[in-house]
């Protein structure tokens, strides 16, 4: 049998079936295994899987196409992934690994299904079938172990964009917050992003195709798109407002409003500051507004590095009783323990209060 390719993923758990009812047989004996091969012959001794069965798991000279090193807890490190392209549906992953210490327990590694905001919609709840024969328990320090994930137990259809991450946990309760063990970011190219309130780690975002989904890989260093319309306004001392784009000109009255904010870092892990995108009326009241940490609060300004370029967008219904006219975005970004703003400079060092006002960039109809 060759565990790395029958059945093709671990549907409903039948990697666990397999080992105990037909490696682990009784009556039956491995007389051979390497690198994910197991020969059996009836009756022979029974004897343990030898370690080259093993070598499958293994990856001695790994380049992920997506490198970065991100430690869970003091356990286990992530050096990165490859994507792993299907004809239909979604790629599956291919996720390489390190154990920090010797491993007494065996980790999960699950992944999960965020929509447009981040907010969690799903996640794989079957082991993948790599860690039900090698599991982290038998991690060797210093090995580096490839995992295959591709146990998918969720519906993306639905979503036009969604973005999928990345948890070890403890246990087997993937909804569990508490057991899972809390990333910590040490070297990445891509944009730096942490859902489920810090305990999962962002890996790419999609947007549907007609066949499959678009992979959307951000860098740090660049934007992934053209910026519409250029600011170049400095707040405080942690970041400039590049520019932005307004997804949705014209709007009625309870409809959202769609806006991507464009931001360079002028400091490398400035205070959580929060950003406030607030849209006014001609007269100056407010009639809409969203104001969370960067990127719905999964890019806090603590990941940021000097030179960052991130791409923040927001989504907000405007006020059922707005008004037609044309409308003001008012950003900026705030203290969230006092409420006090940063103070904002055009790009010729001119004082322009504390916020930037965006004129007529939305019309309410």
């Amino acid at each position: 049998m060759d565990v790395t390719t029958y059945p093709g993923y671990n549907y409903r758990n039948i990697h666990a079936w397999l080992k105990a009812n037909v490696v682990e047989r009784p009556g039956y004996g491995v007389i051979d295994a390497a690198d994910g091969y197991v020969l059996l012959r009836r009756g022979a001794a029974v004897r343990p899987l030898p370690d080259a069965f093993f070598d499958f798991a293994r990856a001695p000279r790994a380049e992920p196409q997506y490198p970065m090193i991100v430690d869970f807890g003091d356990a286990v490190r992530f050096l990165g992934f490859d994507l792993l392209p299907r004809r239909d549906g979604e790629p599956f992953y291919r996720l390489y690994f390190q154990a920090l210490r010797p491993l007494d327990r065996d980790y999960a590694v699950t992944l999960y299904l965020a929509d447009e905001r981040y907010q969690l919609r799903g996640a794989t709840e079957v082991p993948q079938r790599t860690l039900v024969w090698y599991p982290t328990s038998r991690w060797r320090p210093g090995e580096t172990v490839q995992v295959i994930a591709d146990t998918f137990t969720w519906w993306a259809g639905e979503l036009s964009e969604f973005s999928v991450g990345l948890g070890i946990l403890t246990g087997t309760d993937v909804w569990d917050l508490s057991a899972r063990l809390r990333p910590r970011i040490r070297e990445t190219e891509l944009a730096p992003r942490l859902l489920g309130e810090g305990t999962i780690l962002h890996l790419m975002r999609f947007r549907q195709g007609r066949r499959r989904p678009t992979p959307l890989p951000e860098y740090r260093d660049r934007l992934p798109e053209r910026v519409a319309r250029p600011v170049a306004a400095r707040v405080g001392e942690v970041a400039r407002l590049i520019g932005y784009r307004v997804e949705t000109p014209t709007v009625r009255p309870g409809e959202t409003v769609r806006v991507t904010l464009y931001w360079q870092a002028l400091a490398t892990a400035p205070p959580a500051y929060t950003v406030f995108v607030h849209l006014l009326d001609e007269g100056g009241t407010l009639r809409g507004q969203w104001d969370n940490p960067p990127v719905f609060g999964t890019q806090p300004l603590p990941l940021w590095r000097q030179g960052d370029r991130i791409r923040d967008p927001y989504a907000f219904s405007v006020a059922p009783d707005a008004p037609p006219g044309r409308y003001a975005l008012a950003v900026g970004m705030y203290d969230p323990e006092t409420g006090t703003r940063l103070p904002v400079t055009g790009p010729d060092g001119a004082p322009w209060g504390d916020h930037i006002r965006l004129e007529g960039a939305v019309r309410v109809r």
